[in-house]
């Protein structure tokens, strides 16, 4: 008898674990086991991009042995999954949902537009990072009440991990594919497509940045389909 499939899913800047908690309901309906992460660059104690990769690397040890897993990053959590699951026997597939897709040596802020920090303000310490118009920058396709709810959850972002560059490239080993969401407002769909080109297949979704909120039943059912379910 076949297993369900096993997804870890992988958050983006300033959100947690519980922002995925929409398509997590929409994928166990699908017969899809999801598990997720708290990145602690997203947390208090305002970790960096290689405590992040651990992190991953920890929650990818959770999962039983000899099972499968696809890795699904969002935004930002492609930085740290792009180092974190390289080499992994494990991990099966690399799904980047409007995410980051770096080479080795590259940063966040090299695969960023200049003229893009208008939408992020830096504190005053310099620490930490967060994005001035959140409504507009990842929830325009949201419904009110879920956009309201995702912006009480979030939290500043370690700049640092904004700055640090990847030690490894897993997309060049293991099969990725990349979702591209044409009316993004954080990461431009043109930068995604630039991204995409290295990945080993594409799809476009007519979607804002955050499609696990705005339209979590779509999502899932393309998910089904990258994952062969």
């Amino acid at each position: 008898m076949m297993t369900a499939p096993h997804v870890l899913l992988v958050h983006g800047a300033s959100h947690r674990g519980s922002s995925w908690h929409l398509l997590e309901r929409a994928l166990a309906a699908r017969g899809i086991r999801c598990a997720t992460v708290d990145l602690p660059s997203a947390s208090p104690e305002l970790g960096d991009l290689h405590a992040d990769v651990e992190a991953i690397r920890f929650a990818l040890d959770a999962v039983p042995a000899h099972e499968p897993v696809t890795v699904i990053c969002h935004s930002y959590g492609g930085m740290p999954t792009t180092e974190a699951v390289a080499g992994s026997s494990s991990v099966s597939r690399i799904v980047y949902l409007t995410a980051y897709m770096p080479d080795v040596g590259e940063t966040l802020l090299d695969l960023v537009d200049e003229g893009d920090d208008s939408d992020w303000a830096i504190s005053d310490d310099g620490l930490t990072i967060s994005a001035v118009d959140p409504a507009r920058l990842f929830y325009n396709r949201c419904p009110p009440a879920v956009a309201a709810e995702a912006i009480r959850d979030l939290a500043p972002q370690s700049l640092a991990s904004f700055e640090q560059s990847v030690q490894d490239a897993a997309w060049r080993d293991i099969p990725s594919s990349y979702v591209v969401c044409t009316d993004d407002r954080a990461i431009p769909p043109h930068v995604q497509r630039r991204m995409a080109a290295g990945a080993t297949t594409s799809v476009s979704i007519d979607s804002d940045h955050s499609p696990f909120l705005s339209m979590p039943d779509r999502l899932a059912d393309l998910l089904v389909e990258l994952l062969g379910a």
